[in-house]
């Protein structure tokens, strides 16, 4: 099996997403990262229900439950975090649909669970 490897950049001054793949190369998109203003987010190799890759930073919905895309030092790997930092299994990611991310969408991490009741 093929492991896609993809990173993202918020560009903080910007406020604009930057890709790996959309630039000359992989060390001129580190020297960017280097220089402080952008936060750097890989590619989990996963895809939600709708096809849409999922990287760190990204927020999540599976039913009621919202979550964020981050690295686990506990597991070593990447996994979908509550608000109590409960994580909670990567495993079948196509049952999840990204509607956000930490950068643009904050506030959909703000009011507890009850906002999210459809």
């Amino acid at each position: 099996m093929k492991r896609t490897i993809k990173f993202r950049a918020w560009d903080k001054k910007n406020k604009a997403w930057v890709f790996s793949d959309h630039l000359p190369g992989l060390a001129w998109f580190f020297d960017l990262i280097e220089k402080g203003d952008y936060e750097l987010m890989q590619f989990i190799g996963l895809k939600d229900k709708n096809g849409k890759e999922i990287y760190e930073g990204d927020i999540i919905q599976c039913e009621q439950l919202i979550l964020t895309v981050e690295w686990s030092d506990f597991y070593a790997c990447f996994a979908f975090m509550q608000d109590n930092r409960k994580s909670i299994d990567v495993g079948n990611a196509s049952m999840y649909e990204i509607i956000g991310n930490i950068y643009e969408n904050e506030n959909l991490l703000e009011g507890g669970d009850e906002k999210w009741e459809k």
